[in-house]
């Protein structure tokens, strides 16, 4: 097992060419379908969660929280394993946006907002297209359960803190609660898909 040193300076030469990669297709898929994107069904559960602006510091950290999560897994196989799980997922959600691109009414939710607020820096760089299945929450939970897997301490409060987090793009009204769903059920189908079909994962945390 390596020791924390090791695997931050190891995983970071993956992680980093990998995240700007990531980074460019995103933004260049985020820019190009916004013209054509639909708008999916808001919910009462939509209409139920208030919009609240101050979560975007949530929603960062859970944003965040895909590259820390990943920096400290120690185990190399266990990295290995999350890093393919975690390709497989992201550049599915990815494919997704290309052809059934969506958008998310954020008129609907006008409030004075700072100009120079992080809220109004986010939503300037990351236009409303790109909504379902959430990458912004497929990521997370497929780094945590690599972190939690290594780590092997405390799985249901981490958990617990990262479902709490998810409802931060919600509250932010950055995305539909299907994106929250969509989100999630595609990072889970993934991680079981490498469970059954690649033999990759040595067990669920899951309890799948």
């Amino acid at each position: 097992m390596r020791s924390y040193k090791a695997a931050i300076k190891d995983n970071l030469k993956i992680l980093i060419p990998l995240g700007i990669l990531q980074a460019v297709v995103y933004l260049f898929i985020n820019r190009t379908t916004v013209s054509r994107a639909v708008e999916l069904p808001i919910t009462r559960l939509d209409l139920f969660i208030p919009f609240m602006p101050w979560t975007i510091w949530p929603y960062i950290f859970l944003l965040g929280s895909t590259l820390i999560c990943a920096t400290l897994i120690r185990d190399k196989a266990i990295f290995k394993q999350t890093i393919f799980v975690y390709l497989l997922a992201v550049y599915t959600a990815f494919f997704i946006f290309l052809v059934y691109p969506t958008t998310f009414p954020r008129e609907l939710y006008q409030q004075p907002i700072p100009a120079f607020s992080m809220f109004a820096w986010f939503i300037s760089v990351d236009a409303p297209s790109c909504c379902f299945p959430s990458s912004h929450v497929v990521g997370p939970v497929i780094s945590f359960w690599g972190f939690i897997r290594d780590f092997g301490r405390y799985k249901k409060l981490l958990y617990a803190v990262l479902i709490i987090l998810s409802f931060s793009i919600i509250t932010t009204k950055q995305h539909y609660v299907w994106d929250l769903i969509g989100g999630w059920a595609l990072a889970l189908a993934f991680i079981t898909l490498a469970k059954k079909r690649f033999n990759l994962l040595i067990q669920s945390t899951f309890d799948l």
